[in-house]
C-alpha cells in the first residue's frame, strides 16, 4: 500500500473518531440540559400548583400549574435525558481512548489501520442512529478547528440547526456533507 494512502486513511481515521467524540459531547450536554430545564419547569409550576392551593386564589390556576407538572415530567420521563446523557459520555469517552491510542504512534501501518478500524465498528455498534444533520454540524465544526476553507463546510439552514438534536429535517439536502 502506498503511503500517501496510508496517510490519508489514518487522517480520515482519526477525523471520523474526533467528529465523533464532537457528536457524543454535544447529545451529552443536550440531553443535560434538557434534563435540567424539564425539572426545572416542573419545580417551578409544581410549587405555582401548591402555592395557587394554598392561598384558595383561583382554582383554574391550580389545574393549569398541575397539567404543565404532568407535562414536564412526562417529557423527562419519555426522553429518559440522564441516561442517554451517561449514553453519550461513555461513547465520547471510550472514542477519545481509542484516538489517544491513535496519537501515540508516530505513523500508524496498514495492521494498525485495521485494527483502530475495527475498534472504531465496536464502538459505534453501542451507538443509537445517529442524527445526520447534528453529525454534519459537527463534521463542520472540526473541518473548521482544523483549518480547512469555509468554502469546503456543508451548508446547513437555520432550521435544520435548530432541531438537529431532534430529528433529521430533509437531511439528504444537504449539499457537501460527510
Amino acid at each position: 500500500m502506498e503511503p500517501q494512502d496510508v496517510s490519508r486513511r489514518s487522517h480520515d481515521l482519526l477525523f471520523g473518531i474526533r467528529r465523533s467524540v464532537r457528536y457524543h459531547n454535544r447529545r451529552c450536554l443536550f440531553f443535560d440540559r434538557l434534563h435540567r430545564i424539564t425539572v426545572s419547569f416542573s419545580l417551578v409550576f409544581g410549587s405555582a400548583t401548591v402555592s395557587v392551593a394554598l392561598s384558595q386564589a383561583g382554582r383554574p390556576w391550580v389545574s393549569v400549574c398541575a397539567a404543565m407538572v404532568a407535562v414536564f415530567g412526562a417529557i423527562d420521563l419519555v426522553f429518559d435525558a440522564p441516561q442517554f446523557a451517561r449514553l453519550h459520555k461513555d461513547l465520547a469517552r471510550r472514542f477519545i481512548a481509542l484516538e489517544k491510542e491513535i496519537v501515540i504512534l508516530p505513523t500508524l501501518t496498514e495492521d494498525e489501520i485495521r485494527r483502530f478500524t475495527a475498534d472504531r465498528l465496536e464502538i459505534e455498534a453501542d451507538e443509537p442512529p445517529v442524527l445526520r444533520i447534528l453529525n454534519v454540524v459537527c463534521h463542520n465544526e472540526l473541518m473548521r478547528a482544523m483549518g480547512y476553507p469555509d468554502n469546503s463546510l456543508a451548508k446547513i439552514s437555520p432550521l435544520k440547526r435548530f432541531f438537529c438534536h431532534f430529528f433529521d429535517l430533509n437531511d439528504a439536502a444537504i449539499k457537501g456533507s460527510a
